[in-house]
């Protein structure tokens, strides 16, 4: 099946799950990621901010505001660039409709990141995701071996997705039942 084809039919499986479903599996994987090492163990991770499909993150972001350093994703020139969050009230709607630090509040970061929570439509066993097309996560990922979770509802799960050679694949998924750690 081709990406556009999987895309739409597993959006429909995500959209599908009432409220009550999706307030109990996103309080589940929170559990899941709370409790791995790699997030127990990161300073810095980098949180996608998730619309109203996907895996929730807010809530951990929020969480985790003075604990750890948190980056979030804004779009400069196409690129997916790291901007720390310091404030919930430095976010604004920008690129692609999706939440991001207002630009008077952005500032480039050049550390380290630990961790890098990672979003997509789709995810296999393999590690590999199904994003939404546009190839910013991958080309961002491309320059980096920083650890990288994805979060994933399990009806966002399948055997084994198409990709590219320049498509990268996680060090590990979660979803509210499982941690598929790729070998």
């Amino acid at each position: 099946m081709d990406k556009p084809t999987l895309r739409k039919q597993l959006r429909t499986l995500r959209k599908n799950l009432s409220q009550g479903e999706r307030t109990q599996k996103n309080r589940d994987i929170a559990h899941r990621l709370e409790a791995h090492p790699l997030f127990q163990t990161a300073k810095t991770i980098l949180f996608y901010l998730s619309n109203d499909e996907e895996v929730d993150t807010h809530f951990l972001i929020q969480k985790y505001l003075k604990e750890k350093t948190i980056l979030v994703p804004t779009m400069i020139h196409d690129q997916l660039k790291p901007t720390p969050l310091t404030h919930w009230n430095d976010l604004t709607v920008g690129t692609y409709n999706i939440l991001e630090v207002k630009s008077e509040k952005q500032h480039p970061y050049h550390k380290k990141i630990d961790l890098i929570i990672v979003p997509g439509i789709g995810f296999d066993l393999s590690g590999h995701r199904l994003g939404y097309g546009k190839g910013t996560y991958d080309s961002y990922l491309s320059h980096y071996d920083t650890p990288t979770l994805g979060l994933s509802y399990d009806c966002q799960l399948i055997n084994q997705l198409p990709y590219e050679p320049h498509d990268i694949a996680l060090h590990g998924i979660l979803t509210e039942s499982k941690l598929i750690t790729p070998s």
